[in-house]
């Protein structure tokens, strides 16, 4: 956090209040306890647990704030009271409750003045900011904000971010007699499915994520959630999935964009009849007539040629089967470095599972209450990380399991 940032500003302000109540008599006094007594940012540890509320007024919302902007008829006039409800709404997201009200409750008017308010406001105030200024329908709009603010932080550090990552999807069960979900005979229960993309150089961060069916096919995310990323200027070059993800169409789209993708070849995958040059030639003369057609094109522009002519199983088997064609010490290389997507994907899931609202008892029935509880399982990922980036810490972002 940058000295004299408003941030820095408000919690002064309120070890300043704090200081009045204890009655120093003089400014000399005040100095001497102000430099050991008012706080700097801890970045919470299973040595050094850090209260939530703490942690939550170390966040800059100002990057935020812009999104409101359609909410509010009079904007710039309200916009500096945003802050503080935003700072709110972080704490809200990150304490675990799924009611608001129960996060209103847990916090007294000290609490609230560390988060920028000048004191304890009405309950109906914050929960019209959250429901009815934000809206559950926006949650999803607010992650991309925040996950975009992390990467303009990041290059500002001149750190890489998004560069390697990683799809998986995991099942969500849903309540019992929920009439919207269906039963998936694999996982032997009814409910949904989250499909997250995660960034493999940091713990348990979400750069992307999708909600979906219990019977839906996952694989169908991965150009989706590559192309989104790619929209907020996150360009990975490593991409690990599963068998489901391995389509033709995906390895050629992936590698088609310098997205290598990195995936199990199956016991059952047949190798298909060898591409090479001579044989793109063929398949791209075929389009002769065509005025998009180019003479003596390179390999690289025949292939994305064939890939925009939807030519899918052609080109993914020109990458395929250079993977399929591994072995020796490049084999073991290449499954060495899939294990990483096994290990990070299911630490992630367990971690999410154990210490965000996506481990608790959905608030009613239906998908639109499933997919609530994972936007707010989501965003508590992200926010967490947004305040240890603004404070200057590029590791473990995502951790949310150490708050006092």
């Amino acid at each position: 956090m940058p000295p004299g940032s408003e941030t820095e500003e408000r919690i002064k302000a309120y070890w300043g209040r704090e200081a009045e109540e204890s009655g120093f008599e003089n400014e000399e006094e005040w100095d001497r306890w102000s430099e050991d007594a008012i706080p700097r940012f801890i970045n919470p540890t299973s040595d050094t647990p850090v209260p939530l509320v703490e942690y939550v007024s170390w966040l800059d919302p100002g990057p935020l704030i812009g999104l409101l902007r359609g909410s509010y008829r009079d904007f710039d006039r309200v916009k500096k009271r945003i802050a503080p409800c935003l700072c709110f709404f972080a704490y809200f997201i990150l304490s675990k409750e799924i009611y608001l009200a129960q996060a209103y409750k847990k916090l007294d008017e000290w609490d609230f003045i560390l988060l920028g308010f000048k004191k304890k406001p009405n309950y109906e105030l914050l929960r019209e900011f959250v429901y009815e200024r934000i809206g559950r329908n926006r949650f999803k709009e607010f992650f991309d904000q925040i996950v975009v603010q992390l990467r303009i932080e990041h290059q500002t550090a001149g750190l890489s971010f998004g560069k390697r990552t990683a799809q998986d999807a995991t099942d969500l069960p849903s309540l019992k007699r929920d009439p919207e979900a269906e039963y998936n005979d694999y996982y032997k229960e009814h409910g949904y499915k989250a499909d997250v993309t995660i960034d493999l150089d940091q713990e348990t961060l979400p750069l992307d994520y999708r909600f979906m069916g219990i019977n839906e096919d996952e694989g169908k995310n991965l150009i989706p959630s590559l192309d989104h990323l790619n929209s907020m200027d996150i360009k990975p070059v490593e991409h690990k999935v599963d068998g489901s993800y391995a389509t033709f169409e995906n390895i050629a789209w992936s590698e088609i964009h310098n997205i290598h993708l990195v995936y199990r070849v199956q016991d059952n995958w047949v190798e298909k009849p060898y591409i090479d040059e001579a044989a793109l030639k063929k398949a791209y003369q075929r389009y002769h007539a065509r005025d998009d057609f180019r003479v003596n094109a390179t390999p690289g522009f025949m292939l994305r040629y064939l890939l925009e002519k939807e030519e899918y199983e052609l080109v993914g088997n020109f990458y395929r089967n250079q993977i399929m064609a591994l072995d020796g010490k490049a084999l073991e290389l290449h499954d060495e470095s899939y294990k990483e997507r096994g290990s990070k994907m299911e630490g992630f899931y367990g971690t999410v599972k154990c210490h965000t609202v996506l481990g608790r008892r959905p608030p009613k029935r239906g998908k639109e209450s499933m997919r609530f509880v994972l936007d707010m399982a989501m965003l508590a990922l992200v926010f967490a990380a947004l305040i240890r980036v603004q404070n200057g810490i590029f590791e473990n972002l995502g951790n949310v399991s150490n708050f006092g």
